[in-house]
């Protein structure tokens, strides 16, 4: 990985512009240099190399107070990191609450087709005794008629 260091005027590179290149990689050698012999490339590699591994927080302590632009940089990243963690809170917020609304909506559609199942069984048994009735009612005035209890189970079976 390389870091690129520059000193920037208004936002473009002039001629008081340094770029420097480091190998973040190779940086192992400075973990026994102390913070007062390393050079500004170096205090800023090993800065940008360390941020992130508590183990070497002692010494990223020391070069923050030693170099005022780490130090700045260093509340940058801290503002950054803040506001990503509460960017990060609002996300999961957002993304609880279209979980809640996204199983209510499940849960109606599920109660919406429930009902419908219901309503049809109901149409399906009131269509069910209105035959047996019929049925009965027909026996009936077949009984009445005379009919015999053959007949009618004959006449039942031809219907």
């Amino acid at each position: 990985m390389l870091l690129i260091l520059t000193a920037l005027r208004g936002g473009v590179l002039d001629p008081k512009s340094r770029i420097i290149t480091v190998e973040l990689a190779k940086l192992e050698y400075l973990l026994g240099v102390p913070v007062g012999k390393m050079n500004g490339t170096e205090r800023w590699a090993f800065y940008f190399r360390y941020i992130r591994d508590k183990g070497k927080r002692e010494k990223i302590n020391e070069i923050i107070k030693y170099e005022e632009g780490i130090e700045m940089a260093t509340e940058v990243l801290m503002t950054i990191s803040r506001d990503e963690i509460e960017q990060a809170r609002l996300r999961s917020e957002l993304k609880y609450e279209l979980d809640t609304q996204s199983r209510i909506a499940y849960a109606e559609n599920r109660l919406r087709q429930a009902q419908e199942e219901v309503r049809q069984a109901q149409e399906k048994a009131r269509h069910a005794q209105e035959d047996a009735r019929h049925a009965q009612e027909e026996i009936l005035k077949l009984v009445e008629a005379g009919f015999t209890a053959e007949q009618i189970k004959e006449r039942l079976k031809a219907e």
